[in-house]
């Protein structure tokens, strides 16, 4: 291919083999710009050595939970266990009670005299252990008392050998103890041997329950 007869300046040419001209007016000429001729490729360089390991990514957001498995079967309940011995009977030994006896004479002396002042029946096992005897008008005097007790088919209580209970001498409250044993249904008597300088007294007997 021929270059253009007739070239303005600055004009390019480019032949079949890919080169570049350029025409310069001032020199009257065509100058090289580049040209596209391919060498044969070089040989192949060593492999380069490996690059940083990369920093390690962000973790990933944690699935969903998976849902619940179905409850199982319950299992069969295991045999009741063989009932216990049962304990012994519990005692309601040592239960304490009181039976109170009061003489009222509004006041004025009651005459000297011997006697039964009271019966009454013990409807439990008991032990009459104790008394009180009492001046309730802080008199001083004297009484002796004495108890006797029997089961109710041997009624009446002797008096012969009984047991001395509550008494005072030359005093205005005295307190003692004593023992008298017996089954439900025993009757005590109690009755005076002799009183003086008293017009109100109180007696107190004192007992547990078996």
């Amino acid at each position: 291919m021929a270059f253009p007869t007739s070239p303005s300046d600055g004009q390019e040419y480019i032949t079949a083999l890919g080169t570049v001209y350029k025409y310069v007016i001032a020199d009257d000429k065509w100058i090289l710009l580049s040209t596209t001729l391919t060498g044969d490729t070089g040989l192949q360089g060593e492999t380069g050595a490996d690059g940083p390991a990369g920093g390690t990514g962000v973790a990933g957001v944690d699935g969903a939970t998976g849902v619940a498995g179905v409850d199982g079967v319950t299992g069969v309940a295991g045999a009741a266990g063989a009932t216990g011995l049962a304990g012994a009977a519990g005692s309601d030994s040592g239960i304490t009670g009181l039976v109170t006896l009061s003489f009222n004479n509004s006041g004025t002396a009651i005459s000297p005299f011997t006697g039964i002042v009271s019966e009454f029946e013990m409807p439990f096992r008991y032990k009459i252990y104790g008394w009180d005897a009492l001046a309730s008008n802080g008199e001083t005097g004297y009484v002796s008392t004495h108890l006797s007790n029997t089961a109710y088919a041997s009624y009446p209580p002797a008096i012969g050998g009984s047991v001395t209970g509550p008494w005072l001498s030359a005093q205005n409250k005295n307190t003692g103890a004593m023992g008298i044993t017996g089954a439900a249904g025993d009757i005590v008597r109690v009755w005076v041997s002799g009183i003086t300088g008293l017009s109100n007294l109180t007696t107190v007997l004192k007992f547990n329950k078996f």
